[in-house]
């Protein structure tokens, strides 16, 4: 089996714990989950593994309005880290480094410095953040994520 194949099949045996509907394959190493009413949906990318201890995945939530949260999981080395993007709030900025449009949150939950935006927390306990930013794909609950105060 080649390591592409190999990787392809870890990634749907990953998202068959998702959810109780299945994904669907929409691209070389994407997949889509879809709300009821098809207005909302969950995008899962495997951005690619360079070696067996490092990867990068990315799972965005979709919403109406053009309103994106994007979690994004990088392993480095053996060790996880998670950053968080939610949309932006009153004003429009594009981040360069992840081609979103919205603020960061860095692996220790902090906003991004240059940031200082009216209505979000300068910082937000990661860990309980991506437990519960998953909890809600598993449920199929495609209401806004919930930012966890540090």
């Amino acid at each position: 089996m080649s390591k592409e194949l190999e990787i392809h099949e870890v990634t749907r045996e990953f998202l068959s714990g998702f959810a109780d509907e299945k994904w669907k394959l929409i691209g070389e190493s994407t997949w889509t989950l879809e709300s009821e009413d098809g207005k909302e949906y969950v995008v899962f990318s495997d951005l690619g593994f360079e070696g067996a201890e490092d990867s990068s995945m990315e799972m965005a939530l979709y919403k109406e309005n053009d309103q994106t949260y994007v979690l994004q999981q990088e392993v480095d080395d053996g060790v996880i880290s998670f950053r968080l993007i939610v949309p932006p709030y009153k004003d429009e900025y594009f981040n360069p480094r992840d081609s979103w449009n919205g603020v960061v949150y860095g692996p220790d939950g902090r906003m991004e410095t240059n940031r200082n935006v009216k209505g979000l927390p300068k910082r937000i306990d990661m860990d309980k953040t991506v437990e519960l930013f998953l909890k809600q794909v598993i449920e199929k609950d495609f209401s806004k994520p919930v930012l966890v105060r540090a």
